[in-house]
């Protein structure tokens, strides 16, 4: 049986969004699309786990990715185009 990574990640990242409340998956979201600091935002005690680059400044692609995707579903939010 082969384990995709993806499916890993998604799963591990979707426990950690699940103790956020729907304001606080949100500031997490704004954060990345304006590549702010999460360090001092709502939330960030239980969205730590998340951001493993630059000192916990940053998501790794792969779970920026898983996140974003759990964002769109949970929230409603549409894919951006560009």
């Amino acid at each position: 049986m082969t384990v995709n990574m993806d499916h890993i990640i998604y799963a591990a990242t979707r426990i950690t969004t699940e103790q956020l409340t729907d304001i606080e998956l949100n500031v997490h979201y704004l954060c990345l699309l304006f590549d702010g600091n999460p360090k001092h935002k709502l939330g960030y005690d239980k969205a730590s786990p998340l951001y493993t680059e630059q000192d916990g400044a940053r998501m790794h692609t792969a779970t920026r990715s898983a996140f974003e995707r759990i964002v769109f579903e949970r929230l409603g939010f549409q894919e951006p185009t560009l």
